[in-house]
């Protein structure tokens, strides 16, 4: 295979993986040399290797929502601009049905920049995508990455369906080796009981690896301690001692300096365990919906003092609503105490349909973050006597199911000073 790529263009390689195939990894040999003449010189041409690819057998859960999507992280540098490769595979059969994946940061807020590059997604058990996303050049930068998964409407309207609980935190780093293992899962079974693996310094120093262990005594390893520059290669075997023992879980952990400090990084290693969907993703099982999970969440800003004197009479203050259940929540129905009232927010405003209690909202809140804002308004040039009261929100979930949630809110007033809260 022989390609040419322009500057700051890029190409796809497909592979084509037969039933049965072990893991394993691959490298591309590029030349960045501009001459026609100089690319048709085969043998005595100096090629540079560049990193190499791990390629592994999915691993397969049954775990529900966007925690079933799993992740993996590899770092890269196009024109110049330090990415990070986010690739994904719906490993599960219980996420929900979506055609969109957004990364989010550990507050759900969809992280800047993110780039889809492998085209649909699919909600499919099995289905893969990648996803660049730029990182700050500069050490000691984290981040945390979660997935959201969404469904996008042919009106353009979108429906968040799921938000992981579970994330990865990466932090940036220089001067130090950073060893891989690719790939980072074996499967060692009776008709395969050995594989060979790649072990690569992705750092910007050198990298002295110092051990291997695999902690299944049935698992010998062929491995030799030896110093990695910054992306030079190694390898390593791992042999089945005895191929028909029954299955055994395990793992293997590679101990190595990175220049600063000793360190270290595992991968899986599994004897004769199969990482198949369980059920079978043919024919696509049936997706069993989550239990119906409420909440609805009230803050109002910039704080809960409704002051005013009798001369000005009126206050107002923002209440944003966040439905924090799994369900979509509507029909919003507030009970205002007297003198007060509602009306559109300053930003992300909720539909009022009615101000004055009982007040209603028409706006639907989509699962796990949708939220609206609305002006709540106090209006009284009358001093009046100290009192406690609340708000009552009415909304519906599921559906069908109501829900109520209270926020407490008290009166003081000084003649002319009423303070809610």
């Amino acid at each position: 295979m022989c390609a040419i790529i322009l500057a700051n263009s890029s190409c796809n390689i497909k592979l084509n993986v037969i039933a049965g195939a072990i893991a394993g990894s691959l490298g591309f040999s590029v030349n960045n040399d501009a001459s026609l003449a100089s690319e048709l010189i085969k043998s005595s041409q100096s090629m540079t290797t560049a990193l190499p690819i791990g390629v592994e057998q999915a691993y397969y859960n049954s775990v529900i929502g966007a925690d079933g999507v799993t992740l993996s992280y590899y770092h890269t540098v196009i024109a110049g601009v330090p990415y990070i490769l986010v690739s994904g595979i719906v490993a599960s059969d219980k996420t929900g049905s979506f055609n969109k994946i957004v990364l989010v940061d550990g507050n759900g807020h969809p992280l800047p920049n993110q780039q889809l590059i492998s085209g649909n997604v699919s909600s499919a058990q099995g289905s893969t995508f990648s996803v660049l996303l730029p990182i700050s050049a500069s050490s000691g930068i984290s981040q945390t990455i979660k997935v959201q998964t969404q469904q996008v409407a042919s009106d353009g309207s979108v429906t968040i369906i799921s938000t992981a609980a579970g994330g990865s935190t990466l932090t940036t780093t220089s001067g130090v080796g950073i060893t891989d293992m690719l790939p980072g899962a074996i499967y060692l079974t009776t008709a395969n009981p050995e594989q060979t693996i790649t072990l690569v310094n992705s750092g910007d120093t050198s990298a002295q690896l110092q051990s291997l262990i695999a902690n299944n005594p049935n698992i010998e390893v062929v491995f030799s301690p030896v110093s990695l520059n910054g992306g030079e290669t190694t390898t390593a075997t791992f042999k089945l001692k005895n191929p028909v023992l029954p299955a055994t879980s395990g793992a293997i952990t590679l101990n190595y300096n990175n220049g600063k400090e000793n360190t270290s990084t595992s991968a899986v290693a599994e004897q004769n365990v199969s990482p198949q969907p369980n059920p079978s993703p043919s024919p696509t099982p049936t997706l069993v919906p989550p239990a119906p999970v409420v909440g609805l969440t009230s803050v109002i800003s910039p704080d809960n003092d409704f002051f005013t004197t009798t001369a000005i009479g009126t206050v107002s203050r923002q209440l944003t609503l966040t439905n924090s259940g799994n369900t979509v929540e509507d029909n919003l129905v507030l009970t205002l105490p007297a003198n007060f009232t509602i009306s559109s927010g300053n930003s992300n405003s909720c539909t009022v349909t009615q101000g004055t209690s009982p007040a209603t909202i028409s706006d639907s809140l989509a699962a796990s973050s949708g939220s609206c804002d609305v002006t709540v308004t106090y209006n009284n040039t009358t001093a009046t006597a100290q009192n406690t009261g609340d708000i009552s929100i009415a909304y519906n979930y599921n559906g069908s199911s109501g829900a109520v949630i209270l926020p407490f809110l008290e009166q003081f007033k000084s003649i002319d000073y009423l303070r809610l809260k």
